[in-house]
């Protein structure tokens, strides 16, 4: 019985791991449940002995320093214990990732991708069936012209695929070293999917991924990779012709991403935004109008503490008050940018972790890269592993509320995959 029992605790544990594909797809509550049954799991197994503890000490202190400068920061903030209640449950995406490192295997690695492919394949089918009746499947619109799938009037079908190909991808070489033809054909959809979706940020992404993958294939080609090398040239090709297809929109979108940038056009009113005259540099914003809005409000709320910031998830609150707001259209759930809203919320002190395991990320991606084009013996494949925290990270793009449920279990994920490359099985070098 006790046998079982542990069976059906390790089994729950995969299960999870496996359905978290699934569960993004669902929304942020069956995500984040899953996410503390992980934990639970795994605690569990710590306290009984059934696992051993193989990560080093320095991560979990790093961690727990981590968490404990969120609590320094509630703390000092104008709300103690509304903002103790908001940081406290965050203890969950800190434990995540020492978690999925431990969990994850080549069983669980066969599968996932199993999963994906099943899900993507759906996707595709029902965005076409929905660009092609104006609804999809269960009667779900168009949002402003775009496919949106599944997620109703939510246009984030892009950011659900990139987000699943760029674990998927780890997940796969736990298993294996060889890309073969079911990743080829998560790769294609992948591509098909996001360009469609129309959505900037995952097709900057997805460009740049692809292009790692082209390179990787370039110093690696042999003849059982002709097959790959073709499939990226056809996803290349994929969105060229997709382009075309639908050229108008496209140019569209791309044309309103530069204009925003220049100032070309303005979605509201000029009186709701820095004049020119204010501005250092004219005729020029900082992804866009309403963005600089948030992040010089956000400079505001910062002045005022630097070293702790106001408490998680306080820019919405902070942000009404006019001693920090810039006009009535600087005002938001959050600044739209990772390091920006770290800064203002936990401070400089919240903000040096964070920092440190994009820098440390960088620095494992530069040098497998290195190693690979000057020729020397690496494992290229390892890149994939980090990848994934490197894009959650990226600091010069528009991004979501790093402290929402839905989007931390994400990003937890994705640092469970770099410490598997770099401490568990998935360390090849």
């Amino acid at each position: 019985m006790l046998y079982l029992t542990k069976k059906l605790n390790f089994n729950l544990a995969e299960l999870i791991i496996i359905s978290f594909p699934l569960l993004f797809l669902s929304g942020p509550f069956l995500t984040d449940l899953a996410v503390i049954i992980i934990d639970l799991i795994f605690l569990k197994k710590i306290y009984r002995s059934e696992i051993n503890l193989y990560i080093d000490k320095k991560i979990i202190y790093f961690s727990l320093f981590f968490f404990g400068t969120l609590i320094v920061s509630a703390l000092n903030s104008s709300d103690v214990s509304f903002y103790l209640i908001e940081t406290l449950p965050l203890i969950r995406f800190i434990l995540f990732p020492i978690a999925i490192c431990h969990f994850l295997n080549e069983k669980i690695s066969n599968v996932f991708i199993n999963i994906i492919l099943i899900i993507f394949f759906f996707l595709f089918l029902d965005v076409v069936f929905q660009i092609l009746n104006g609804q999809n499947i269960f009667g779900y619109d168009f949002v402003g012209g775009r496919p949106t799938s599944v997620f109703k009037d939510e246009q984030i079908l892009g950011s659900y695929v990139l987000r699943n190909l760029i674990i998927a991808i780890p997940i796969f070489f736990i298993a294996s070293n060889k890309i073969n033809r079911k990743i080829l054909i998560i790769i294609l959809i992948s591509t098909i999917l996001i360009i469609l979706s129309k959505e900037r940020v995952p097709t900057f992404y997805l460009l740049l991924y692809l292009l790692i993958i082209f390179f990787n294939i370039y110093l690696f080609t042999n003849k059982k990779k002709i097959l790959i090398f073709k499939t990226i040239i056809f996803s290349f090709f994929v969105m060229i012709f997709l382009y075309f297809l639908d050229g108008p929109q496209l140019k569209k979108r791309f044309d309103h991403t530069v204009n925003a940038f220049l100032d070309k056009e303005l979605p509201f009113n000029q009186n709701t935004y820095l004049k020119n005259s204010e501005k250092t540099f004219q005729n020029f914003y900082v992804f866009s109008a309403e963005h600089e809005n948030y992040i010089l409000t956000s400079f505001n709320i910062f002045k005022s503490n630097f070293l702790t910031g106001t408490g998680v998830k306080s820019f919405r609150h902070m942000c009404k008050k006019d001693v920090y707001k810039i006009n009535k259209r600087s005002c938001n759930t959050h600044p739209h940018n990772t390091f920006v809203q770290l800064l203002t919320e936990v401070g400089i002190l919240g903000t040096i972790p964070i920092f440190l395991v994009l820098i440390f990320s960088l620095i494992h991606f530069v040098k497998i890269f290195s190693k690979s084009f000057f020729g020397k013996k690496t494992n290229f494949n390892n890149i994939y592993f980090i990848t994934p925290t490197l894009i959650s990270l990226f600091p010069f793009v528009p991004s979501g509320n790093i402290f929402n449920n839905y989007l931390a279990s994400y990003y937890a994920f994705s640092v469970g995959i770099f410490l598997y490359y770099m401490i568990g099985d998935g360390k090849t070098e």
